[in-house]
């Protein structure tokens, strides 16, 4: 932009280098990338970066072949699961916070069996960003109580569905969308924003079998991803 201006680059405001004057001693962002050590840190070196991060430069699609995480790993600060109504903000059991393709009358027209699924909630910061996990398309979308919305996503060959709640700025339903492609950013909810997703493949939930925790589970659809 400075450059199709006339202007030599090191005048634009957001040139990181250390001897930008009108930058030095930023302090470092609090987003999810910073390293633990300079978290609240002010680096001569900052600049570009601290606007860049601003702009969620930090998170970024994790993408392999045709296939993405729903959200950036180092995005996430907290994690649990929330099958057959466990969550982190009532350890009891509580209605209403079951995986979605298992607790519904019709499944929403899936054709899923009505058989226990499981999910995982990915605690982030407020807006951070959503991806689709595979390229297919947007198959329902709905509102959540909690002021936000959930989308089902059928994947292109019709194999897989996956479920992304509590989130904001969402493609329509039957848009078609590709992995990795942003489709949406997380809520801000009362009990912490978060992610709630779930994962089916050829009719059954990806879940780590008998044992379900959160962190087996998330590592369990991980792999059904190819990471």
């Amino acid at each position: 932009m400075y450059e199709t201006g006339g202007c030599s680059v090191d005048q634009s405001p957001y040139v990181m280098n250390q001897f930008d004057a009108s930058h030095k001693n930023m302090v470092w962002p609090n987003e999810s990338c910073d390293p633990s050590s300079v978290k609240g840190v002010a680096d001569s070196k900052l600049g570009a970066f601290t606007f860049y991060a601003a702009l969620k430069g930090c998170s970024t699609a994790v993408v392999s072949g045709n296939k993405a995480l729903p959200i950036n790993p180092r995005a996430v600060t907290n994690f649990n699961n929330t099958a057959h109504g466990r969550s982190v903000s009532y350890p009891a059991s509580k209605n209403n916070h079951d995986s979605f393709l298992d607790s519904y009358p019709n499944n929403y027209g899936t054709g899923l069996p009505s058989i226990p699924g499981e999910a995982v909630d990915l605690y982030a910061p407020i807006e951070t960003p959503v991806y689709a996990p595979f390229d297919g398309r947007i198959y329902h979308t709905g509102p959540i109580r909690s002021g936000c919305d959930f989308i089902i996503i059928q994947s292109l060959d019709h194999r897989s569905f996956a479920v992304l709640a509590h989130i904001n700025d969402h493609p329509n339903k039957n848009t078609q969308v590709t992995a990795g492609q942003q489709i949406g950013e997380l809520a801000n909810l009362r009990s912490g924003a978060h992610l709630h997703f779930e994962l089916w493949v050829d009719g059954e939930p990806v879940n780590a079998g008998a044992s379900f925790s959160a962190n087996n589970i998330w590592e369990a659809q991980k792999r059904a991803l190819g990471f």
